[in-house]
């Protein structure tokens, strides 16, 4: 079992040239993005506001954390995704990853709609390997 991690990446699809990845951080690993710009009320306090540029300059993403639910045990991220550059670019996708192993498992899960994201650890699987969800 690996310690718990999270992540996130910003990639495109090119005509010329297949998948592009802009931008990406999962933690141990990192590329694309430039320093995070981090605000929040006081420190401690919610919402956390991250927002980071990618070196390419074509997006900005911001993430907005939310006070954790201590009832549900759950934590909104809402993130944002702008593109900054002059030019349309196609086939933009913005996934978020986690490796949370809270609770008794390590199996986390997850699954997306058309705005939405959940990710959680499923107690009823032995599966021990992360997992994405492209939204």
């Amino acid at each position: 079992m690996s310690a718990g991690r999270e992540g996130y990446a910003v990639c495109s699809f090119s005509s010329a040239g297949g998948d592009v990845v802009h931008g990406h951080d999962t933690g141990d690993v990192a590329a694309g993005f430039g320093p995070a710009t981090i605000v929040q009320p006081n420190p401690g306090a919610f919402p956390l506001t991250v927002t980071r540029n990618t070196t390419d300059g074509k997006f900005r993403l911001k993430q907005v954390w939310n006070q954790p639910d201590a009832v549900e045990k759950d934590i909104t991220v809402t993130m944002t995704l702008k593109n900054t550059s002059n030019a349309t670019i196609g086939g933009v996708a913005l996934s978020r990853s986690g490796d949370y192993d809270v609770g008794t498992s390590g199996a986390d899960a997850g699954l997306r709609t058309g705005d939405t994201v959940m990710l959680w650890d499923d107690v009823n699987s032995s599966a021990d390997s992360p997992r994405s969800v492209r939204g």
